[in-house]
């Protein structure tokens, strides 16, 4: 089986949650839209793994919104101005609650990661 860290950014020290993306070959981040934007501690996040250079990881992207769910492209957008990132191409994106859609979506993530 693989080691699998999983961290709440809103209840976990954000320098545990960077350190701890450091030791990982590939990551999920998961995030609600919050006012048409990404939840401020996960783009406090993405600042700060920018800033350390983050690089040659695989990343997976899921979204959560009840409306107009943006989180995966906002994600997307901040993760490409880092260098030597392969994002999945595909986004898990949910609306409140799993449903087949987004399940299947998840499986297909899951095939893309375990791909490599």
């Amino acid at each position: 089986g693989a080691q699998v860290t999983m961290c709440d950014l809103t209840a976990t020290d954000l320098s545990y949650a960077v350190t701890s993306a450091f030791y990982c070959g590939k990551l999920v981040l998961a995030c609600s839209t919050y006012d048409g934007g990404l939840f401020p501690t996960m783009k406090a996040f993405l600042d700060h793994l920018q800033t350390k250079e983050f690089r040659n990881r695989r990343i997976g992207l899921m979204e959560n919104g009840s409306w107009a769910p943006a989180a995966a492209r906002l994600m997307r957008a901040e993760l490409e101005k880092m260098k030597e990132l392969r994002l999945c191409e595909t986004d898990v994106s949910l609306r409140g609650a799993l449903n087949q859609t987004s399940e299947a979506q998840m499986d297909a993530l899951v095939a893309e990661l375990c791909a490599e």
